[in-house]
């Protein structure tokens, strides 16, 4: 069994809603439904300073390895350049 509320809001704040909704592949009571389950919900802020530690560790680490892959990619496309003018010389 359901029952209804009726939430009051202005047509602007009505469209965000059904945005939002459609960004998270809701209906707009559904969204609604969840968001009133989590308002107010306690936050670890120890456990989300952790995680966003370790997102930095992460990014940094990332950023590494892409500077690393980059640096072969370049080297080959100049041995690429290098075989073609050597090969289009012959």
């Amino acid at each position: 069994m359901t029952a209804r509320v009726v939430v009051m809001m202005t047509p602007g704040e009505k469209k965000a809603l059904v945005s939002r909704a459609k960004e998270f592949e809701l209906t707009p009571s559904e969204l609604v439904r969840r968001a009133s389950q989590t308002y107010g919900a306690h936050v670890d802020e120890a456990a989300l300073e952790m995680l966003a530690e370790q997102l930095e560790r992460s990014t940094a680490e990332l950023k590494v390895q892409m500077t690393d892959v980059l640096g072969r990619v370049d080297a080959r496309r100049a041995e690429l350049i290098r075989l073609r003018a050597e090969h289009a010389s012959v």
